[in-house]
C-alpha cells in the first residue's frame, strides 16, 4: 500500500484505538492545514484593510465624498455617486482604473471634453488627484473650467474658484496662464502649484 495512503489501527488491551499515520499522509495533512491556513489569515487581512475616502464629483448625480473598499474601480465609485450624469462623457476616462485612498475624481461632461479635444488634449485617467495612474491629466481650462472644475486643482477652493469666475466675468477670458494672478487671491505659490494644470 503506498506510504500517502498507509494507516495502521492499533487496539491495545482495554485501551482507547490508537491511530498511526505514516510520514506520508501526516505530509499531506500539513500541507493541507497550512494552506487553509494561509487562506483564512489572507481574509482576516482582507476585513482590517483601511478603507478609502474618495471625493467623486463633476457629472454625477450625488457628488460627494464616498467610503470606498480597497481595490474599487473607478466605475464602482462613479455608481456610488449617483451614477453618470446625462451630460457625462464616459469615454473620457478609464472607468477599469482603481481609486486611490484621498483621490479627487472629476467627470468630465461632453461639453468639457469637446473643448479640450479641440485644444489638442487626450483622453485618459482625467480629473484625477493623487491617482497613480502614470497616465497624462487633462489641464483644466482657465476659460470654460465651471467651479467644481476648477476646484479640482490644488490651492483653489471654493473662494479662488469664485474669484476665477468673477474675473472671468468682469474682465473677459484669460489671454495667458499668468493672468491667473491678477485674480484676488492667487499668489505665486498657488500658481506655482497649478501652473502645469492649467490652460487657456
Amino acid at each position: 500500500m503506498p506510504a500517502l495512503f498507509a494507516v495502521a489501527f492499533l487496539m491495545g488491551c482495554g485501551k482507547e484505538p490508537v491511530y498511526e499515520i505514516s510520514a506520508g499522509t501526516e505530509s499531506a495533512f500539513v500541507q493541507e492545514r497550512d494552506s487553509s491556513s494561509q487562506e483564512t489569515e489572507d481574509i482576516r487581512e482582507t476585513q482590517a484593510a483601511e478603507p478609502y475616502y474618495v471625493y467623486v464629483c463633476g457629472a454625477v448625480g450625488a457628488p460627494g465624498v464616498y467610503r470606498l473598499a480597497p481595490g474599487t474601480r473607478v466605475y464602482e465609485a462613479v455608481a456610488e455617486a449617483g451614477g453618470f450624469a446625462e451630460n457625462a462623457d464616459r469615454e473620457w476616462l478609464n472607468q477599469a482604473e482603481q481609486v486611490t485612498d484621498g483621490q479627487k475624481l472629476y467627470i468630465y461632461s461632453e461639453e468639457e471634453t469637446r473643448q479640450m479635444e479641440e485644444s489638442g488634449q487626450t483622453a485618459g485617467m482625467a480629473g484625477t488627484q493623487n491617482g497613480g495612474s502614470g497616465q497624462e491629466q487633462a489641464k483644466v481650462n482657465l476659460n470654460t473650467a465651471d467651479r467644481e472644475l476648477l476646484m479640482t486643482l490644488p490651492g483653489i477652493g471654493e473662494a479662488k474658484a469664485d474669484a476665477i469666475l468673477q474675473y472671468r466675468t468682469e474682465k473677459g477670458p484669460f489671454s495667458a496662464i499668468e493672468d491667473i494672478l491678477q485674480v484676488s487671491g492667487i499668489k505665486d505659490a498657488v500658481f506655482s502649484k497649478i501652473k502645469d494644470q492649467i490652460t487657456v
